[in-house]
């Protein structure tokens, strides 16, 4: 057993702590039954093992969780209209990410929203920034606001109110053949087929 509080009380304080709480835990337990099951899950663990096991069902386990958060991200990055708070882990992370959305929108015309500015805004520190955005997008943060802009750009256009000239300049790129290279390489079409296929 482990010394001073269990699985379930450390899984507890990893996942409510802003530090920590993007870090995947695998409880291995001795305790079998309904409730142990119900309570893992109430903590938020990622994955729940009865012990005895061997060592590959452990493996297996570690490697399912990093390929399902990469399917996350994938569909996140790749689909236009995906939400961000598809791939939080938590609901401190989830907090965090409403947080940072929020303010990633309303700046969002600017131009030179910057990391510095974002960690003021935020309240945070930059390495603190880097690891919530990257444990719950798989992306940096200059990527990360590239696509917000791209994601708001293809709500604008998906409201077909907006031309795509200038929908680039209302999400904050400096030119509309900056924002056509940018949305045709994030979403594998362009401004104008993705206009065109919203309206078929």
């Amino acid at each position: 057993m482990m010394p001073l509080m269990d699985g379930c009380e450390l899984c507890n304080r990893i996942k409510g702590t802003m530090e920590y709480s993007h870090i995947p835990v695998i409880l291995l337990t001795a305790a079998v039954g309904m409730e142990t099951r119900i309570e893992t899950l109430e903590v938020g663990a990622d994955g729940y093992i009865e012990k005895p096991f061997p060592i590959d069902l452990l493996m297996a386990n570690i490697a399912s969780l990093f390929k399902n958060r990469e399917i996350s991200y994938n569909q996140f990055a790749n689909s236009p209209l995906s939400h961000y708070n598809s791939v939080t882990a938590s609901k401190v992370d989830e907090e965090f990410m409403d947080k940072l959305h929020s303010t990633v929108m309303t700046h969002m015309a600017e131009q030179d929203l910057s990391i510095e500015s974002l960690t003021s805004m935020m309240n945070t520190s930059k390495s603190t920034l880097y690891r919530k955005v990257k444990a719950n997008t798989g992306l940096n943060i200059n990527e990360y606001i590239r696509l917000c802009r791209l994601k708001q750009a293809a709500e604008m256009l998906s409201s077909q109110k907006y031309k795509v000239n200038e929908v680039g300049y209302l999400v904050g790129f400096s030119s509309p053949s900056y924002f056509a290279t940018c949305f045709q390489k994030q979403f594998n079409i362009s401004p104008s087929a993705f206009v065109k296929k919203i309206k078929e």
